[in-house]
């Protein structure tokens, strides 16, 4: 069973990057991809390199129905997203992986 996946931040450089990966991974099965500024966009508005990929529509991040709807939501957008959208996501029983700098140590002693 493949693991179901949603990106936040997917119109920037590092989401555009992590979908590509991916597409290719033959684990995982890409649900959502969600930018709240590009919202209602397509992915090859900002990534055409991805054309014959992925051509779905960009959604609004939803974070509580991300939480119930896949397994684990990649987060790789700009300071603070994340540390908003995640709690809503872990209610919602999915997984979080934090591509930005919400989360990261800050003394690892």
């Amino acid at each position: 069973m493949k693991v179901r996946v949603a990106i936040v931040g997917v119109s920037g450089y590092t989401g555009g990057e992590l979908l590509r990966i991916l597409l290719n991974h033959p684990e995982a099965e890409i649900v959502k991809v969600c930018g709240a500024k590009s919202a209602g966009g397509r992915v090859l508005d900002h990534h055409p390199h991805l054309a014959g990929l992925w051509d779905g529509p960009i959604e609004e991040p939803r974070y509580a129905e991300l939480g119930r709807t896949v397994d684990v939501v990649f987060f790789a957008t700009p300071h603070g997203i994340a540390m908003r959208g995640a709690p809503e996501v872990l209610n919602g029983g999915a997984r979080v992986i934090d591509l930005s700098a919400d989360y990261r140590l800050k003394d690892i002693s």
